[in-house]
């Protein structure tokens, strides 16, 4: 099995919106977890370090396939 780890970050706004950002696709949890460090000191990120989150996802794998409700 190959396995893939997808780093984003969400942000909640006080309204109760979001805002998620892909930021990459690595190979290793490790190298995930590097990009989170660099980040948690770049502008934006810093004032919310928890909003980071990282996704063990196997290849190949669909995630979404029920369609949108309400169309």
């Amino acid at each position: 099995m190959e396995y893939v780890y997808l780093l984003e970050h969400t942000h909640i706004y006080s309204e109760g919106e979001e805002s998620t950002k892909t930021i990459g696709i690595y190979k290793s949890e490790a190298e995930a977890l590097k990009v989170v460090e660099k980040l948690k000191g770049v502008s934006g990120f810093e004032k919310y370090p928890q909003g980071f989150n990282i996704d063990k996802c196997k290849l190949g794998q669909s995630f979404w396939q029920e369609g949108y409700a309400g169309e």
